[in-house]
């Protein structure tokens, strides 16, 4: 990565934007000419004007690196233009699989927790005003931490802490109630089933006895 709007040495290769691997590639090079752009940018502005010969705003830096893509993978420059709108509109839920990990394995521990608390024959009513209250908690949670969680595992594929417009592709893209949704699902399908398996185990006599 450089912050001189230059592009790096890449070997010519013509890509098909019909090939999903080959627009994938087209994607991934749009990602890292709007790094570049930013990091120009930012040094442009550090500098307080712009090297001469050099482009002048950000905008002009990314049209540079776009037009150098589209002739060194003999695509057109609507291509490119195209493979950054792809870009803004991806999501990869691959990347929240460690979140979702993380949020099953929490939700597990604090169902146990209130199952232990609480005796679903005798306390039932508290058991289930603990779980509600548990799992507003927990689904609360998870939507800003998902929009953390994808800025972090941004800021490590750029190797850059500056986002930027690029923040606008974090989290859950608007659809951060079916986030809250979902959260409320997993951890009652996890409480239901604690208490289910607790109940299960009961002997006639262990239940007779309580």
């Amino acid at each position: 990565m450089n912050d001189a709007c230059d592009w790096p040495s890449e070997a010519g290769a013509a890509l098909d934007v019909r090939n999903s691997a080959h627009e994938r590639h087209l994607m991934e090079d749009v990602r890292v000419a709007e790094e570049l752009g930013i990091r120009y940018n930012d040094a442009r502005l550090a500098r307080g004007l712009a090297v001469p010969g050099k482009p002048q705003t950000r905008d002009e830096c990314d049209t540079k690196l776009f037009s150098e893509i589209a002739h060194i993978h003999a695509v057109s420059l609507a291509d490119v233009r195209q493979a950054r709108l792809n870009l803004n509109r991806a999501w990869d839920p691959t990347i929240y699989l460690p979140l979702a990990a993380l949020y099953v394995v929490v939700a597990f521990a604090l169902a146990r927790r209130i199952r232990r608390r609480f005796s679903w024959s005798d306390e039932k009513s508290a058991a289930i005003v603990a779980t509600l209250f548990a799992s507003l908690v927990m689904a609360t949670a998870l939507v800003p931490l998902g929009h953390l969680w994808s800025g972090v595992v941004e800021m490590i594929r750029v190797g850059d802490m500056h986002m930027s417009y690029r923040t606008d592709r974090l989290g859950w893209r608007g659809y951060d109630l079916e986030a809250f949704a979902v959260g409320i699902f997993v951890y009652w399908s996890i409480a239901l089933t604690e208490f289910t398996i607790a109940n299960s185990n009961l002997t006639p006599e262990r239940t007779a006895e309580r």
